[in-house]
């Protein structure tokens, strides 16, 4: 019985530090690796698999931020306006260039409708419904942050894989 008991331990104290591994990479702690000290074969594959995985994904991740940054300079240096819309027409994104040519700042849009940012003149009139179908250009007559008005040459193009469905969209506009 103290044989068996001492051998049960011997299998399942790897497999708690194993266990305890894989929670911590689920909780996204890629920075701590993986340790397990066993003789037994098979949790010593598990242990280098799993040592593996957080080495690959600790390198992904690394990458994918720095294609974030590069991406947000790469937007941020461009002068027309950029934002993007949720699936219900709220802001989702908002460019440097959208505030300049605007007067919002982002924090005051995100989030809102593009309907209560961008008032068309005009009775009756929503912006939702004057932007162009993607790949085409309309001209807008919105009424800017600080009340005064500009013409708006607006694109739009839908971010989502199935061009049938409503869901996100880019605009992008420029003053002329």
């Amino acid at each position: 019985s103290a044989l068996g008991a001492l051998l049960a331990r011997r299998l399942s104290r790897p497999l708690e530090e194993l266990a305890q591994a894989a929670e911590r990479l689920s909780q996204g702690d890629l920075r701590s690796p993986v340790q397990v000290d066993t003789q037994i074969i098979d949790v010593a594959q598990a242990r280098e698999a799993l040592e593996s995985a957080r080495r690959d994904l600790q390198q992904t991740l690394g990458d994918l931020q720095a294609e974030k940054v590069w991406s947000e300079r790469l937007l941020e240096s461009i002068v027309e306006g950029i934002m993007t819309l949720d699936e219900s027409g709220k802001i989702a994104f908002f460019s440097h260039g959208a505030e300049r040519i605007t007067g919002w700042s982002r924090d005051e849009v995100l989030g809102r409708p593009c309907d209560q940012v961008f008032p068309v003149t005009g009775e009756g009139l929503v912006f939702c419904d004057l932007l162009p179908a993607p790949g085409q250009k309309n001209n807008l007559v919105v009424r800017l942050a600080g009340g005064g008005e500009a013409t708006l040459s607006v694109t739009r193009a839908w971010l989502s894989k199935d061009r049938q469905a409503a869901g996100e969209a880019a605009i992008v506009f420029r003053d002329v």
